[in-house]
Formats: C-alpha cells, sequence, structure tokens
C-alpha cells in the first residue's frame, strides 16, 4: 500500500501548483470612480480580500483609471505621465487580507514598467510600495512598515520588477505611488501599470494538521501492507 501514500502526496503537490498557477490569463476590471473606501473587492483566486481604497491621481480624472482584480492581486492603469518640463505624482492605498482565517499573507511583488524620453537629466519615473503590517485608520494610527519595494527608469538605469517576503501577516496596508519628472522641453515618462501580487501561505498549524493526515495515511498504508 506504500504506492497509496506516494500517490496522495503527488495528487496533494499537484492540486498546489494547479491552484498557484490557474487563473493567471483572467481579469475583472472596475472604473476607478465606482471605487470607494467602503468597496469590498475579492482577488480571483478567492484568497484575498481588498478594501479601504483612496485614491489621489490628480491632475488625470479618477474615470481615466481602471482597477483590475488579477487571480492573486490587483493592478491599476490610466494616463500617469508627465512631459515637457512638467512633473506628476499618483497614489493609491487600500487594505489586503487573507479571506481565510486559516491563512496568511507571507510575500509581496511589484511590477510597474515606465519609458522615459531623456533629453535633459535627471528626467525619471519611480515607482514604489510600501507594505504597513496591519491595517490602518483613526483610531489605529499607522501601523510600523514591514517592506518598501521600489522600480525607477532614469539615465543609466532601469528596473521594473520588485517582490519581498516577510513573516505571514493575516492583514496588510499597501500604499503604491508613481512620481514622474522632466526636466526640460521634449522630455517625457510615463508610467503603464502598477501591479500588486501577494502570496497566501497556510497558518503553521494548518501545515502541521496536513503534515500529520499525510504521515498517517502513509503509515496506514504500511500497516495494511504488512
Amino acid at each position: 500500500m506504500r504506492w497509496i501514500g506516494k500517490k496522495l502526496l503527488g495528487i496533494c503537490m499537484t492540486l498546489l501548483c494547479a491552484v498557484s498557477l490557474a487563473g493567471a490569463a483572467r481579469a475583472l476590471s472596475f472604473n476607478v470612480a465606482d471605487v470607494h473606501d467602503d468597496t469590498v473587492l475579492i482577488s480571483l483566486n478567492g484568497q484575498l480580500e481588498f478594501s479601504h481604497f483612496q485614491f489621489f491621481l490628480e491632475p488625470a480624472d479618477d474615470a481615466d483609471f481602471t482597477l483590475t482584480l488579477l487571480d492573486d492581486g490587483l493592478q491599476l492603469t490610466g494616463p500617469m505621465s508627465a512631459a515637457n518640463g512638467d512633473s506628476a505624482e499618483f497614489y493609491f492605498a487600500y487594505q489586503v487580507s487573507a479571506v481565510d482565517p486559516n491563512a496568511l499573507i507571507n510575500g509581496a511583488s511589484l511590477f510597474a514598467p515606465t519609458s522615459i524620453v531623456d533629453d535633459f537629466s535627471p528626467t525619471f519615473a519611480k515607482t514604489g510600495k510600501t507594505i504597513f503590517n496591519g491595517p490602518m485608520g483613526p483610531e489605529i494610527g499607522v501601523p510600523p512598515p514591514i517592506d518598501v519595494l521600489e522600480t525607477a527608469n532614469y539615465d543609466g538605469g532601469y528596473t521594473e520588477f520588485a517582490q519581498t517576503t516577510f513573516d505571514p501577516r493575516e492583514t496588510l496596508t499597501i500604499y503604491d505611488g508613481v512620481r514622474l519628472f522632466t526636466a526640460g522641453p521634449g522630455d517625457s515618462a510615463e508610467a503603464e501599470l502598477i501591479s500588486n501580487r501577494f502570496a497566501v501561505v497556510p497558518e503553521p498549524g494548518t501545515l502541521v494538521l496536513l503534515g500529520s493526515g499525510l504521515l498517517g495515511l502513509i503509515l496506514a498504508g504500511r500497516r495494511s501492507r504488512r
């Protein structure tokens, strides 16, 4: 009966891989003008809850921006640009929590492709993502930051992806920001999108129970064989 234990373990690993890969191409979009502080959105894999949205997208119009739910995160797209000596800043904040009470968030990534035309240095496009531990509010205050992810496009350097892992947390507050600066006529800077993804893992106690259950099945199979 040893093959039963091996087969069950293989099935579990296959299911875990399938969950992480499924729905990578799926998306569900909302106009930012329709997303408010009391809006609650669920990621397409059903593991993450997004809420307490705040946007500062001036001088652009909120109606020109789209918030897209991904399988394991969300993405903001819209007219984030500056040119000819002007500068612009775009910010949005939200809270993300694990839907399953037996799951926690232990990783985050930022993907923010940008482009610049740089006749006058120091034209640049920078994106930053600050990850705070826990919810934020008037009665709670500002929780301590866990990490800051940054991408940048400037004369001599370009990055568009950053990621981090941390001790598992139930709830995070996220601040995303884009800074665009152009130094003179003919220069331009543009951010195409801001994509945020998160990793969710079972609580340590849940992993122990799962491991104990698999071990029990394997041992039972060995006893039956004897």
